[in-house]
């Protein structure tokens, strides 16, 4: 196995053969990865097995040297399902410092949203640690299991079939990759948006570890450590981590006098790495992850919106700005999340040129949540949620290199989830009362070959062609206490193909040009309230994206600076449309699925990283897009018209998305201190496609409802963290501010038209102290 320490603070484990293509570079495309501590990397053995850089962090009566080549190692990532560095590889890759995240004490890898070009996570209230997680406007921001995400999100190689869970607990993580773009060729199931990589640290064989307390403002507390140890020298390793958070939350609730949404949540397991010979290692994971808490939905609602009629006056037409954080609802809304999984992981180097994968995944979950959707204190639109799923996958690779121009990587993958779901739904009387009792399941399973050929065909020229072939299965059961109970089933096959080819003018400039393709299978509404819409099943949607990149690096990597520009076509794109339901119907709306819309994207993305000597590093990042319906054709949800939606942007589409940052790290007579800070922007945008009910005029362009948009992201975020050298156990203090400006809007709005509306509020300023020790 090889293994890598880079940019003097992140460490990626590298699976399978480097390769390089003319001079590897240690700096590009790095868009918010600021510098830590070298020493840092250098004695956490969580964090990598190999051997620390040999370029030492300076005592403290040595003054900072100009830094050379050898001072920022190779950028590693896996990108391509192949060890390569970031600067060689073809694609729009972010490697992110997980040091860095952990410095301001980022709970989830929301913290990357703004950091990284045209990339915006939004957590989804409806579902434990959900995510509405958007790259390149391609989103997919709802938590019903019925359907596939847009984006992405693979641990340790794993797949997760839901956007519940996608909001990791933050810690214990090795690195973070983000692909941008369709990944219709390598990544588990076909994604059209793109693909946030984690992986975990790896049990180093030594003792050793690191243990870590959280205090801070809402009632922060955190309790984290990992343990190191070897059972069977060199042969037989254990890696136990657990970790316990809770929040009161920054909401408070007026009618129940509470603070909410009160949640504790716990992470722990075990990871085994066994290694009976040089050749082969095989590496499982058992853990388990528990969330307990409330739901918290906040009131939007306006005038016109039916629950206005029987809310107290003051829970309606509310300022969002200095109001938002104040709730209302007078249940419970309890919630309960377990998440037990399996990993297993297998590595066999049958030869120098010839490499075998197989990592098999177990992942289930068990969730009740209550949730009061109207945020309202009137009994008007209530729902309990109880969802079992489960999801087993497989996948078997080769990598192999036929010489020194020629390898390919292949494989099969088989995917299979199931879900069960039982949804109650309380209606107040202005709705008609009643309580509709909705039982739902699907099984789905997906069969795919996939091969990736990379050729360097003549001198400083390379070409990649790839392409899947998969095919999806779904079989869908709804039945309504007391109503209907139908069963629909649907199959589709697709071929996604990728091509790039990237030239070297030389050793410090790469230029490439790709195309690729991705698939989001077919399916059934899990939400659909009658018997034709539970029986009639929705198509694939497509993205073809085309691709000019450009990166470089200069002055011995002390300076790195990398452009990319895209056009994604969007077809037959999945669009829910929420209707009043037809006569007789138990429910009084739903959301109809079908391929409604084409859309076109454009957009331009930028970083910087600049290391002028050791110990400081500036970022900064940019990301430009422009996206368009271009056609879509549908009903107005509140009158039942037809309506031309064309013409109006995407959902979680913002214009402009931006960071810049800074860290310097210098010894001291109390030790290694580091001062990093960042800021990140990202303009407004919606969150729906709602038509504006002002918008009377039927001859008048449709205009987006402004409930939906968010107001601007501007947050500042800074810590100071120290690090006194004792030997052994390195203590260390990090004192974290995050959101300094206190800048509070609404993140998202949900949107039910005519009933009500949810907004979702950013986090306002928070701060506190967190102290460890490493040994």
């Amino acid at each position: 196995m090889d293994h890598r320490v880079f940019c003097d603070c992140i460490v990626v484990r590298a699976s399978g053969r480097q390769r390089r293509f003319g001079m590897v570079s240690g700096l590009a495309a790095m868009a918010w990865a600021l510098a830590a501590p070298p020493a840092a990397a250098q004695t956490n053995p969580s964090q990598t097995t190999d051997t620390p850089s040999e370029s030492a962090a300076p005592t403290a009566d040595v003054a900072p040297t100009e830094p050379t080549a050898a001072d920022f190692e190779e950028i590693i990532v896996t990108a391509r399902q192949r060890s390569e560095t970031i600067a060689t590889t073809p694609l729009s890759v972010t490697a992110i410092a997980p040091a860095q995240l952990e410095a301001v004490n980022a709970l989830t890898i929301q913290d990357v949203s703004g950091a990284i070009p045209n990339m915006v996570i939004q957590p989804v209230g409806a579902g434990p640690s959900a995510a509405a997680i958007a790259i390149r406007g391609i989103v997919f921001a709802d938590i019903e299991k019925s359907f596939d995400p847009a984006v992405g999100v693979l641990v340790d190689g794993i797949f997760l079939g839901t956007n519940t869970g996608q909001l990791l607990d933050f810690f214990d993580i090795g690195s973070i990759e983000v692909l941008r773009g369709p990944q219709g060729t390598l990544f588990g199931r076909n994604t059209i948006g793109g693909v946030v990589n984690i992986r975990r640290t790896r049990p180093t064989g030594e003792f050793g570890g690191k243990a870590e307390l959280v205090f801070g403002n809402y009632g922060l507390f955190q309790a984290r450590g990992v343990f190191n140890a070897p059972i069977i020298d060199d042969v037989l390793a254990v890696k136990l981590f657990v970790q316990h958070n809770y929040t009161s939350g920054f909401y408070r609730n007026v009618t129940l006098n509470r603070d909410e949404p009160k949640v504790r949540s716990e992470n722990f397991g075990a990871a085994f790495l066994f290694t009976p010979t040089p050749d082969f290692e095989a590496l499982l994971t058992v853990e388990k992850q528990v969330q307990r808490g409330h739901t918290v939905n906040a009131s939007g609602s306006t005038t016109g919106d039916v629950v206005c009629f029987v809310a107290p006056a003051n829970q309606c037409n509310r300022n969002l700005t200095t109001d938002l954080y104040t709730t209302f609802t007078q249940f419970d809304n309890p919630t309960e999340y377990d998440s037990p999984a399996i990993t297993l992981e297998m590595n066999w180097d049958v030869s120098e040129n010839v490499k075998l994968t197989s990592i098999t995944g177990w992942r289930k979950s068990d969730e009740i949540f209550f949730q009061d959707f109207d945020g309202t204190s009137a009994a008007f639109y209530e729902t309990i949620r109880d969802q079992d799923y489960r999801q087993f996958s497989q996948e078997l690779r080769a990598s192999v290199k036929l010489s020194e121009t020629l390898d390919f990587v292949s494989g099969l993958y088989f995917f299979d989830n199931r879900y069960f779901n039982h949804q109650t739904t309380f209606l107040g009387t202005i709705l008609g009362g009643g309580r509709p009792e909705q039982f739902a399941e699907q099984d789905s399973t997906s069969y795919a070959g996939y091969l990736d050929v990379n050729w360097a065909f003549a001198e400083r020229f390379r070409v990649t062609l790839g392409g899947r072939y998969t095919r999806d299965e779904k079989k869908f059961r709804n039945r309504f206490l007391g109503g209907f109970d139908v069963s629909a089933e649907d199959s589709w096959n697709k071929f996604t193909p990728k091509i790039s080819v990237d030239y070297r003018p030389t050793d410090e400039v790469m230029l490439y040009a790709s195309y690729s393709r991705g698939y989001r299978a077919g399916g059934f509404n899990g939400r659909a309230t009658s018997i034709a819409t539970s029986q009639t099943s929705y198509n694939p949607e497509t993205v073809d994206s085309y691709e000019l990149g450009l990166k470089t690096q200069f002055f011995d990597r002390r300076l790195s600076f990398n452009i990319a520009g895209f056009q994604t076509k969007y077809d037959d794109k999945q669009e829910g449309i929420i209707r009043r339901t037809p006569p007789g119907s138990p429910n009084t709306n739903e959301t109809i699925v079908s391929n409604a819309a084409s859309a076109t994207i454009k957009g331009i993305e930028a970083d910087l990283t600049a290391r002028p000597f050791a110990g400081l590093s500036f970022n900064a990042s940019v990301g430009f897009l422009d996206s368009k319906y271009d056609g879509y054709d549908t009903l107005n949800p509140l009158t039942l018209a037809p309506i031309d939606l064309s013409g109006l942007d995407l959902t979680f589409n913002p214009s402009f998305t931006g960071s810049a940052g800074a860290s310097y790290s210098a010894p001291t007579v109390i030790g290694d201190v580091t001062i990093s800070t960042n800021y990140r922007h990202i303009s407004r945008y919606f969150t729906a496609i709602t038509p504006d009910p002002s918008n009377a005029n039927p001859n008048a362009p449709t205009i987006n409802s402004l409930a939906s948009r968010t107001r601007p992201l501007d947050q500042w975020d800074m810590s100071v963290a120290i690090e006194p050298d004792l030997g052994t156990f390195k203590p260390s203090l990090n004192l974290f501010m995050r959101n300094i400006l206190d800048k509070r809007s609404i993140s998202a709005n949900t949107i039910v038209p005519g009933l009500f509306k949810t907004p979702t509020g950013r986090e306002p300023r928070t701060y506190g102290l967190q102290v460890g020790i490493k040994f």
